[in-house]
């Protein structure tokens, strides 16, 4: 750069973020990712002024640069916009949490904001680091946590806008995501539009519109009775979220009905995995935390592709998952709590086993089911959803196999995780009873 471009550099005088001057590192660094390459400038170096032995002299010390990840193409821009899109939020958020007060001579600590600011600093300092983005999150979690369980926290309607979806590659870094990430996507992506998974996980109520009209959350001053994530293992909150769904659907059928598709779907190793306890549930329940940040409702920059190659990237074949009884009873139940269409086939144009019109799949049997399994009794709830398969004129084959899994909490938390429609169906047909196909010459 020429000394006059360097004078022009430094005359316009601050770094701004959404035409505020940036006072703090956390937005300075959202200001440093959001500004681009202008005037020149390709990358940004980070300097501390740290004491000395002398109370009055201070140096600088080096911390690092930020490359401008914009001039690296079309795809590298790409990521950067959605990067640099969370970090304006994580922002956002920081400046409506409450702060650290002084009161008199002292300071009254809250704890609040520092924790998401240095995170938010190292993942700005870092921005190829996943390790560094998934921090950002975790801090930001524990900071909503706690706002939850303080009143007068609540008190002060802390409002934030969930996370761009477009984000979601940067928290792998190119790698596959584990058996627990891919479960957690498979949920939080389940759930519908009016109701997402967030509303059950935090203490927050859905607002279709703040102030500059886009949709944010908000911690009301009252919990809302659809909260109903506690401290405790994660089945017993799993099995909580499901029967508040349910709740949901029944209360109002249209805007609580779960969706008719599923946007990232778990393989059926994962449930196998889940279903014989070989899932590390500390690490699901983080997976499921830092997912919630996310807006599952709808994103114009979002392709569903992009998730879904987020669960393929190994490429690699892997052999069929054997169905034991455990998946298989997963398999005739999972049906029932959703209303996506079950192809008898597998293939999009093949028969809707559970259409809309033939009633079988409602809330109330659904209600019915998870209290029957809750109970234990997964006998009598696998008769229930018999009734329901021969009302849509699907009858299930005969069998003198008593119905019994060792965990029941288990089974009925395993029906909040989809599956692909094709898995789906392979399923379901092995309940089928055998039928002759018109095609089929009857010999003497």
């Amino acid at each position: 750069m020429t000394t006059s471009e360097v004078a022009a550099l430094f005359a316009r005088g601050r770094a701004e973020i959404g035409g505020r001057g940036a006072t703090t590192p956390a937005a300075f660094a959202v200001a440093v990712t959001r500004r681009g390459i202008d005037a020149g400038v390709s990358e940004f170096r980070r300097f501390a002024l740290g004491g000395t032995t002398s109370k009055q002299t201070f140096e600088p010390r080096y911390l690092g640069f930020v490359r401008d990840p914009t001039a690296a193409g079309d795809d590298a821009a790409a990521a950067a916009a959605a990067r640099s899109e969370a970090f304006k939020r994580a922002l956002n958020l920081i400046e409506k949490l409450p702060s650290d007060k002084k009161v008199g001579q002292r300071w009254r600590f809250v704890g609040l904001r520092g924790p998401i600011e240095s995170a938010l600093v190292r993942a700005a300092g870092a921005p190829a680091d996943s390790e560094a983005a998934v921090a950002l999150l975790d801090a930001t979690v524990v900071s909503l946590d706690r706002v939850d369980v303080n009143r007068s926290f609540r008190e002060q309607s802390v409002a934030w806008r969930p996370l761009p979806l477009a984000w979601l590659a940067g928290l792998f870094g190119g790698d596959v995501p584990d058996v627990e990430a891919r479960l957690a996507l498979s949920l939080a992506s389940a759930f519908p539009a009016d109701y997402p998974f967030a509303l059950y996980r935090f203490g927050i109520e859905w607002r279709d519109h703040n102030r500059d009209g886009r949709p944010a959350y908000i911690h009301s001053k009252t919990p809302p009775a659809r909260w109903v994530w506690r401290a405790g293992p994660l089945t017993r909150n799993l099995g909580a979220v499901l029967q508040r769904r349910l709740l949901d659907w029944e209360n109002e059928h249209e805007r609580g009905a779960p969706p008719a598709f599923a946007r990232i779907t778990a393989r059926l190793s994962d449930i196998e995995a889940w279903l014989d306890e070989n899932v590390d549930e500390a690490l699901l329940a983080r997976w499921l935390s830092r997912f919630a940040l996310f807006d599952w409702s709808f994103d114009w920059s979002f392709d569903r592709n992009d998730a879904r190659a987020l669960l393929t990237r190994d490429n690699k074949w892997s052999p069929p998952t054997p169905v034991g009884p455990a998946l298989a009873l997963y398999g005739l139940l999972s049906p029932l709590f959703d209303l996506r269409p079950v192809r008898e086939s597998g293939q999009r144009d093949g028969r809707d086993l559970l259409a809309p019109d033939t009633g079988a799949r409602t809330p109330a049997a659904a209600r019915k089911i998870t209290a029957l399994i809750r109970g234990g009794d997964v006998e009598r709830a696998v008769d229930v959803a018999r009734s329901r398969y021969a009302m849509a004129n699907a009858p299930l084959m005969s069998t003198d196999a008593p119905c019994a899994v060792n965990d029941p909490e288990r089974l009925l938390t395993a029906l909040l995780f989809p599956v692909s429609s094709a898995d789906r169906a392979a399923l379901v047909r092995r309940w089928l009873r055998p039928q002759r196909q018109s095609d089929e010459v009857t010999h003497a």
